[in-house]
């Protein structure tokens, strides 16, 4: 064996006998007086005590135990969250229903072919010229648009109130044939 190579032998050898080393020392300093955090000491300490295989698979195991049971809590909340909206009955049948009517009513999922796109982007098309040679737009555009803006949500609040009345006509017949 060479002199180099029992150099570097002995030195290991006395390394591996006097303890945790410099680094290791001052991470327990360090983690003694609280100037890192708990995720980083305990990575930092792992490595510098270098545990074994089985003790890093054991501490990984606990800690995805760990991480388990919060998610099991939490979902246990979000479900007892569920729970009190569905003990309400009435309401939550009817709020289904209002959602589900307001779904039907979007139509998101569906797709259109190419003839019905160019159908479409020919009314468009013509609905933009109109507007383009409108002469109230052609005056004051900002204004033309703010007016039409402010009639069309009038147009909707009208309707909706003709609904509105014509629902509590039609309980009230039914409520008068019972």
């Amino acid at each position: 064996m060479g002199k180099s190579r029992r150099n570097r032998k002995n030195a290991h050898q006395q390394s591996s006998r006097s303890g945790p080393s410099e680094y290791a020392k001052s991470l327990l300093e360090n983690a003694n007086t609280g100037e890192n955090s708990i995720v980083e000491k305990k990575s930092k300490l792992s490595k510098a005590i270098r545990l074994t295989k089985k003790q890093k698979r054991k501490n990984k195991q606990s800690e995805f135990m760990k991480k388990l049971k919060i998610a099991k809590k939490m979902s246990g909340i979000q479900e007892s969250k569920k729970s009190n909206l569905s003990s309400m009955g009435d309401l939550a049948s009817s709020l289904k229903d209002v959602v589900s009517s307001s779904r039907k009513g979007l139509k998101a999922g569906r797709k259109l072919s190419n003839k019905q796109k160019k159908k479409l982007l020919s009314k468009e098309v013509e609905n933009f010229c109109a507007v383009m040679e409108h002469p109230a737009f052609k005056n004051a555009p900002i204004d033309t648009i703010n007016e039409h803006i402010t009639n069309t949500l009038k147009d909707q609040k009208e309707s909706e109130d003709r609904l509105e009345r014509d629902m509590k006509e039609i309980s009230r017949d039914i409520d008068m044939s019972i």
